[in-house]
Parts: C-alpha cells; structure tokens; sequence
C-alpha cells in the first residue's frame, strides 16, 4: 500500500506572500491572545480557492482544538493509540493550536508560529507534477531545508481534487448518525491540513513529540491506522499522521453531531484507491 502524500528532500525555491494579521481574542480575563501567525500564500491562489483554504486553515484548528480538549479514554483513541501516547497526543494537538489551558480559543484567530514555515500553492510546481500524475490526490508535501541546524519548511501544493472536498457544513448531522465506523465521508479540507501539520517537523519538535511524524507505508486510512497501532513494531503510532488525523476526525463528527463511540473501522473502509487518498506508484 502507497502513501497518501508524495515526500521529497530537494531544496528548492518558493515564492509567498503573508496573509494579513487578524483581530487577537481575548481570554477569559479579557487578555489579548497573541494574534495569528499566518502560512504563507502563494500567488497561485486567487478567488474562491483562496476563499476556501482561508476558511479550511479555520476548520484545521478547530479540528485540532476539539482533538485537544477530548479525554484519551475513550475507545476511539484506544483505536489509535497506545495509553502511553496519550501526554504526547495532547501535546501535539495542544502545539498546533498554541495554547495554555486556561486560554479561550477562536481557532480563526489562532496558530502557531510554526505556520510561517508553510506556504500554500494551488496545484503542482514547475518542478513537481504529482496533481497532473496523479488526478486523485488531494495535496502534496515538498520540504525545503535552509541549512542542516536551521528550520525546515513545507510547502504544501493542494491538487484539484482538494478543493472538491467537502467542508463540515456540508455534512449533515443525520448523514453522521448513519456511520457505524470511521469512512471517507468523513474527511473534509480542513481535516487533510491537519495532517498535512503532522508533518511538519518544526512544530512536532516543539511539542517534544519525541519522534518525527510521518506517513508510513501501509498506514493510510483508519483501518491501516488500527493495524499500525497494533502490529507496529520498530514504530509507534504516534509517529503516524493518519492515526492522529483519524482519532480528531472520530472525536470532532462525535462531538459536532453528539454521536456515541464508532465501532473499528472494516478492512476494507473506503481509503484505498484515491476515495480520499491516492496512492502514489512506487512509494
């Protein structure tokens, strides 16, 4: 089985732009929360494609947010993860809405400083053209370092296929009450950039994850993700995108929808094949 998204190693060039700085919250004793530290956009991205990564970058942290606040004790995360991985779970999701626990969040105001080591293009590079070979895929990573002690950066090329993916409104509550396990139908644009976070190294690091997250072969989709966290040997499953990207997805539907536990996902869930991931030949 392929991985859900192509990883190189050149470094190359990349052209951004900022996005502009949103109004800061307050917290609950009416401090400023510090304002967001925005991705970078690329000029490719223009009207309703930016439109939509805009409201996507939202929807990610939320995402993220509510994985935060969800207790590690529930047979979702045991789905997932192992009882150890729960400090380094949180930690993680915690990282990436850059937060201390007495904060009041609105994840459209919120990120981490790490979001300055993103920058966001619409469709493929002239170097890389994974979109064009591959019409399922969603998006793609290329990492540029600056120097072997210096940051990494990611540039994150969101395919066609992306921007065709539904965002939560778009699902009904009633629809969600009919799933039994964890399914396609559940991931939407926000969801594919929090993995598409995970894979940041800088930021991982940050939050003492310990091991550097990635996107194991074999381990896309959830019922790849349960059997990572069950047979993997040399890795753990916190060191797998997909497991922390399907336990937010299980616990935001629950939380959104006020749906009980989901039952583990069948072998054959829907993942493979490019219903919603691609897998890339070869890798």
């Amino acid at each position: 089985m392929g991985i859900l998204l192509a990883t190189f190693a050149f470094t190359i060039c990349a052209v951004a732009i900022a996005l502009p700085t949103l109004t800061t919250p307050q917290d609950h004793a009416g401090q400023p929360l510090r304002k967001r530290t925005a991705p970078h956009y690329d000029p490719s991205l223009t009207g309703p494609h930016l439109d939509a990564l805009n409201q996507s970058v939202s929807d990610s942290l939320l995402l993220a947010l509510t994985a935060f606040n969800t207790p590690t004790s529930g047979t979702s995360f045991g789905r997932y993860f192992r009882p150890s991985d729960s400090d380094i779970v949180h930690r993680v999701f915690q990282t990436m809405i850059d937060t201390d626990l007495h904060q009041a969040i609105d994840p459209s105001t919120v990120g981490p400083p790490e979001f300055t080591d993103i920058t966001f293009y619409d469709g493929d590079s002239p170097i890389y053209n994974e979109c064009a070979s591959n019409p399922g895929l969603i998006a793609f990573p290329v990492y540029q370092a600056f120097s072997p002690s210096g940051p990494d950066t990611m540039q994150v090329h969101l395919c066609p296929k992306f921007f065709t993916l539904p965002v939560p409104g778009d699902v009904s509550c009633d629809e969600a009450a009919t799933w039994s396990t964890a399914k396609p139908a559940m991931v939407y644009q926000g969801s594919i950039l929090l993995h598409m976070y995970l894979l940041l190294d800088t930021l991982t690091r940050r939050a003492n994850a310990g091991d550097i997250i990635g996107d194991y072969q074999g381990a896309i989709g959830p019922w790849e993700a349960m059997m990572f966290k069950n047979n993997a040997k040399t890795k753990t499953p916190r060191e797998n995108a997909d497991n922390f990207h399907w336990w937010a997805l299980e616990v935001w539907w629950m939380h959104r929808c006020g749906l009980g536990e989901f039952q583990d996902p069948p072998q054959d869930d829907g993942t493979a094949g490019g219903q919603p991931y691609l897998e890339l030949p070869g890798q």
